[in-house]
């Protein structure tokens, strides 16, 4: 019976940490259409009131900078991201506790973003990035608190 308890929690330890993993790939991936995409004229217009075409031809330089400003923004979510994962494969996945800390980082820069996105009227993708936030810092702690009992149950 002891055997089958513990591989059922080797198995969600796995899954924990593959979904930190898989999560945190799907932000690497956003972050890269960040930098590719242009500014969505829709989004725009629904935070200002005013068309993109509008704004950029009465100020093209400020048009620049903002489009700049956004594409940097989606470069450091990207190495936001790929720190993650990086974290989660040679920390989390081999059970090291300093992978926790370090990990829930990113569920908090994730929960600002969303609370920027709410406040900025922009609803649907700051419901995305609050969800994800979440889950992935319930699978890290969930990861964490499962190693170690795993851990002390092999101890024993």
């Amino acid at each position: 019976m002891e055997e089958r308890s513990s591989r059922r929690t080797s198995l969600a330890f796995r899954v924990a940490w593959i979904t930190v993993f898989a999560l945190s790939t799907v932000m690497a991936i956003l972050g890269l259409w960040v930098i590719s995409a242009p500014v969505d004229p829709a989004t725009f217009q629904d935070m200002t009131r005013m068309s993109w075409s509008s704004f950029s031809s009465s100020s093209p330089e400020v048009a620049a900078y903002l489009e700049r400003e956004v594409r940097l923004l989606g470069a450091n979510h990207f190495g936001a991201s790929v720190l993650a994962m990086a974290v989660t494969w040679v920390w989390l996945r081999t059970g090291d506790r300093r992978a926790t800390p370090v990990l829930l980082i990113f569920p908090l820069t994730l929960a600002l973003t969303a609370a920027l996105l709410f406040m900025g009227s922009v609803v649907g993708i700051g419901a995305f990035y609050a969800a994800s936030a979440v889950l992935i810092a319930a699978a890290v702690v969930f990861a964490d608190r499962t190693h170690a009992a795993e851990k002390n149950q092999w101890q024993e």
